[in-house]
């Protein structure tokens, strides 16, 4: 890997499998990566993986300006699993960064890990489902968030030492526990504290996860003219610029986190059109 101004956006692939048109925005600023949107079909309740990110998603739900409206924290995945969503409703999620907690609540990182958290019981702003509900459009949605979110919002609430996570962000989540602490100048045992404490996952896990989330974002951008992704992976050369041992370190990393080999990702994101379903927003918002 040569360039470290790559964008770093933890990616849920698979909830672009859910709906026929699915759009994202990313934003990179007060702790949120990105926003998305999407509907499902009557007959679909359940996200098939939900993937080890790092992240929290807070997803708002509903199925007109008056039904079935409401919303969610999501904690980080520590392994693939299925994830509910909601039959017939349009869902606009935000994505924040790894290591951010949403400013809406109080709770940290370790109470909502591998959970669903009903957005009522724990935030500071409970008529917010309705808001966004009763607008159309996606950008209109994150106009309301953003303006919303701000009310509680200030630079450092809900946030693990940004430098620390800077750190492991911009080394690929190659870097070691040791490098980690004489960079950031915290000792090893508070490293450990704090991310066992806040995260609920120890330093270590924490960077394979963000490792595994820049392979995936390699493998996305293999693309050949926006519409499959290429089937054909340089392994070898993934592998030692993602600092694993070999291809089959990295193969089974990939499989622990995805419950896929990379090649059977790209094959099934193929099928689905993943490409065309994705529709990127790059407008300025």
């Amino acid at each position: 890997m040569n360039n470290r101004q790559t964008v770093f956006i933890p990616k849920q692939p698979f909830m672009v499998e859910l709906a026929d048109v699915y759009y994202t925005f990313k934003f990179g600023k007060l702790g949120i990566s990105s926003f998305y949107f999407f509907k499902v079909g009557e007959d679909v309740s359940v996200i098939d993986t939900s993937i080890p990110d790092g992240c929290i998603d807070i997803i708002f739900h509903y199925k007109n300006k008056s039904e079935e409206i409401g919303a969610d924290f999501y904690g980080t995945a520590l392994l693939p699993h299925s994830m509910k969503c909601y039959k017939g409703c349009y869902h606009f999620g935000i994505r924040f960064l790894p290591g951010v907690v949403p400013a809406f609540t109080d709770l940290k990182m370790i109470n909502i890990i591998d959970r669903i958290i009903p957005f009522a019981e724990v935030s500071k702003d409970k008529q917010l489902p309705y808001r966004i509900a009763s607008l159309t459009g996606f950008e209109n949605q994150i106009k309301l968030f953003i303006a919303e979110y701000c009310r509680f919002y200030n630079g450092n609430s809900g946030k693990l030492d940004q430098m620390i996570v800077a750190e492991i962000v911009n080394s690929y989540g190659m870097i070691r526990i040791d490098e980690l602490s004489k960079k950031t100048g915290y000792s090893i045992s508070y490293l450990e504290k704090i991310f066992n404490n806040d995260i609920g996952i120890s330093p270590k896990k924490f960077c394979s996860i963000i490792r595994f989330q820049w392979l995936l974002n390699c493998l996305n951008s293999m693309n050949d003219g926006g519409r499959n992704i290429s089937e054909t992976i340089d392994s070898k050369g993934l592998a030692y610029n993602l600092g694993y041992f070999d291809q089959a370190h990295m193969i089974h990393e990939f499989k622990k986190y995805s419950s896929r080999t990379p090649s059977d990702y790209i094959s099934e994101l193929n099928k689905v059109n993943y490409n065309s379903r994705l529709k990127v927003i790059r407008e300025t918002i």
